[in-house]
């Protein structure tokens, strides 16, 4: 049946704007735009849960980040899309901080560390990490694929394309932590700007800007 998405703010924002560069990979007329003024913010389009334990989803997404994107900002920290478990119930039978590498939730794609796009695989003892050097998407729209098998076993995999091409893959790993409790903390898909940055000294930034697209989820069931 129909999902119903929401979209979540703090001090950042979220509007349907005018695709900025319309190319082969993305001719749509409209797109989202996500906002983040300097300091903490955040502006998020979040897919509601899905049952998560033993499921298989493919989720896409296309996104567009400028090219003066990094001038004139000091970056502390910066998430633009994520695969969360947070929050989680109060029946979880372990602190699921303890069990994911680096806390948080299940994946954080492209998080941006000295300006390089990071994708992190979070769950113990599994955890992986994959650089992307900012030239490799900067000022082009990209199409993103994850297609993963969630499950506590050590028959889960993952695969995740740009553009078509494979960025990363493991197979006969665990994809949710042990302890994992159904229902209460499935999945939630969300892509936007979730960050804390600052405008260096003597700059004028105001805001940073990025763009998205068609996020989808396809059940593989």
């Amino acid at each position: 049946g129909p999902m119903t998405a929401a979209i979540f703010k703090h001090s950042g924002d979220m509007n349907a704007v005018a695709n900025p560069h319309p190319d082969l990979c993305n001719p749509s007329a409209w797109v989202l735009e996500a906002t983040s003024p300097p300091g903490y913010s955040r502006a998020e389009y979040q897919a509601p849960r899905l049952p998560t334990l033993d499921h298989a989803y493919i989720y896409t997404w296309r996104e567009f980040i400028p090219e003066d994107f990094f001038t004139g900002i000091d970056l502390a920290w910066m998430l633009r899309s994520q695969w969360k478990t947070w929050p989680c119930g109060s029946s979880q039978p372990i602190d699921v901080a303890d069990e994911l590498c680096g806390g948080g939730g299940i994946f954080n794609e492209f998080e941006i560390d000295g300006h390089m796009g990071i994708f992190d695989f979070r769950t113990r003892p599994d955890c992986r990490r994959v650089q992307l050097p900012t030239h490799e998407f900067l000022g082009q729209w990209s199409t993103y694929v994850l297609e993963i098998h969630w499950t506590t076993s050590s028959d889960g995999y993952y695969r995740i394309f740009r553009n078509g091409r494979l960025l990363a893959q493991e197979s006969g790993i665990k994809t949710l932590y042990d302890g994992f409790v159904e229902g209460e903390c499935d999945i939630s898909f969300a892509t936007g700007l979730y960050d804390e940055w600052y405008t260096v000294d003597g700059g004028d930034r105001d805001l940073l800007r990025a763009y998205f697209d068609d996020h989808a989820i396809f059940d593989m069931d």
